[in-house]
């Protein structure tokens, strides 16, 4: 396996290296996925994907990431897709113009509860930024759960900047679940922003106004549970 990084866990001070994985990794990922989610207070935050659903990203040009201990078990997991022209492509989402070729998302990211508080969260999504961008793709979409501001927070930080706030994961646009929509332009600096406002981030009805208004969020406190917006 082509070693992506190599390093020593912040907590258990254990080595670990993070490696792309195969198919025949799925039913492990799937595993953890449902083990994670058992353990999960809000459900909610978390959909979970299938095997097929899993198989099928890599078909169509995904990738999965795993972090593997020293003695080779699997103790966290990524995965990419690139749903092309698919109506699942996040880029139809959000009210910019995104050639949908061009579009990689982020999907799930487990980590076993027992190396939980390990920043793998944050790790695997630069190696998986690192992948797309020798992809040659330009643009970067994920979502998560508003309440989720622990997995918001890592998200932000690797420059991922909200753009919609939308139900999703349903059969209609109203039976789905809360989701911020996030978007980087890996080929474009930030700007200098004139405007922001800090909002409460359980406050769904004024930042759904003020992304309707131009705005986008820019980062998050965890501290205070506010939003920067900006534009």
């Amino acid at each position: 396996m082509n070693v992506l990084h190599a390093g020593r866990l912040a907590k258990s001070k254990e080595d670990f290296k993070i490696v792309q994985l195969g198919p025949e990794y799925i039913d492990q990922v799937v595993q953890m996925q449902e083990q994670v989610r058992r353990n999960m207070r809000h459900k909610s935050w978390f959909m979970l994907d299938t095997g097929e659903e899993i198989e099928a990203m890599l078909k169509g040009g995904g990738a999965l990431f795993g972090a593997l201990n020293q003695q080779g078990e699997m103790i966290a997991a990524r995965y990419i897709s690139q749903p092309g022209d698919s109506a699942s492509n996040l880029a139809n989402d959000v009210a910019l113009d995104i050639p949908l070729n061009e579009v990689a998302v982020l999907e799930s990211t487990v980590v076993s509860p027992d190396y939980r508080g390990n920043r793998l969260q944050g790790i695997m999504t630069q190696v998986a930024i690192k992948h797309i961008e020798r992809q040659g793709l330009r643009h970067l979409f994920c979502t998560v759960a508003p309440q989720n501001i622990f997995s918001l927070y890592n998200v932000m930080s690797s420059g991922l900047k909200i753009r919609a706030l939308k139900k999703k994961y349903g059969t209609t646009e109203h039976d789905g679940v809360w989701r911020f929509i996030l978007h980087r332009d890996l080929l474009d600096s930030q700007p200098a922003w004139l405007k922001q406002l800090e909002i409460d981030s359980h406050d769904f009805d004024l930042q759904k106004l003020v992304i309707n208004k131009g705005f986008f969020g820019d980062s998050v406190s965890r501290k205070t549970n506010t939003i920067v917006y900006a534009r």
